[in-house]
């Protein structure tokens, strides 16, 4: 796992909840911690994705030995496509031992224009109407879009540069043989690039809109959590003397009804007499009467 320096917080941004239109954060230390959240994903998705480019490149010695032979572009072919083999392997080995998102996002993006320049050597190995090239280029493209685990112009960045390799090999350095194939290729990057990062826009703004909304999922499930925790019920019989009204407590004593429920919740106690019990303790006083003067004098008042 990736050991990061920047640990995930719960809680959605406050005020770092924007996503600009290259579906990034607005602020900077949230987006630290969107990555550093989805860490554990990226891991998963580039070691798959470097697993695999590794066994193409293996696969494609074949087509190497078809169209070199036994010469010696053959064997830069080789050391080419065992390079990428070989840093495929320590980039997986690395980050599997951990590393801090910022060392994870220097290696991919180096490991991705190795991988790159790799494949636009092949390309100046093979015929000019050979078209395998033309769907490993398209599929190279959208793979940095969809599967590389990097911030969107991160990606442009790295499609681009492939892409204006491709361009440059196929307009100058060993040009395409009619106009048909250069206009095929020409269009077919192009729309990979617009495609891909389309794409990779619409994943990222999801990806970072849901992490908003279980930032805030987390922030009203922590309060409940905590609004729970102060209340407390008083469940079961509870023994009470049928004279004094006392209650007898876990531990065997009598307790008054205030302090037992004190005690034994958040509630506290005020003190007044009920009617009834007024009559009972001031029998002398008239309290129809002494009702009827507060109603006028209240009356006075308002008027």
């Amino acid at each position: 796992m990736v050991d990061s320096l920047e640990q995930p917080v719960s809680g959605a941004p406050a005020a770092g909840d924007a996503i600009g239109w290259h579906g990034v954060f607005a602020s900077p230390a949230w987006e630290t911690r969107f990555r550093a959240e989805h860490m554990a994903e990226y891991v998963r998705r580039i070691r798959l994705v470097m697993a695999v480019v590794a066994a193409t490149f293996l696969v494609n010695l074949w087509n190497d030995y078809y169209f070199s032979g036994h010469t010696a572009t053959f064997g830069r072919l080789l050391a080419f496509r065992l390079g990428v083999v070989g840093l495929s392997v320590l980039s997986m080995v690395r980050i599997h031992r951990g590393m801090t998102m910022a060392g994870f996002n220097a290696m991919v993006m180096v490991w991705s224009a190795v991988s790159s320049i790799a494949m636009v050597y092949v390309g100046t190995t093979r015929p000019p109407d050979y078209m395998g090239n033309a769907i490993e280029n398209v599929l190279m493209v959208l793979l940095t879009y969809v599967a590389v685990p990097l911030p969107l112009l991160w990606q442009a960045v790295s499609a681009g540069l492939f892409s204006g390799a491709i361009l440059l090999l196929g307009f100058w350095l060993k040009p395409w043989p009619d106009v048909p194939t250069t206009l095929a290729m020409v269009v077919s990057l192009l729309t990979s690039n617009i495609l891909g990062a389309g794409i990779s826009r619409e994943l990222q703004l999801w990806q970072r809109r849901h992490f908003v909304v279980l930032g805030h999922e987390r922030d009203l499930t922590a309060t409940l959590e905590k609004a729970l925790n102060e209340i407390k019920t008083l469940r079961g019989i509870l023994p009470i003397c049928m004279h004094c009204k006392k209650i007898r407590g876990d531990s065997g004593y009598w307790q008054q009804v205030e302090q037992y429920v004190t005690e034994h919740t958040d509630a506290q106690f005020s003190h007044g007499l009920c009617p009834d019990c007024m009559r009972t303790v001031y029998p002398d006083v008239d309290w129809e009467e002494l009702r009827r003067k507060r109603e006028e004098k209240s009356r006075s008042k308002e008027y």
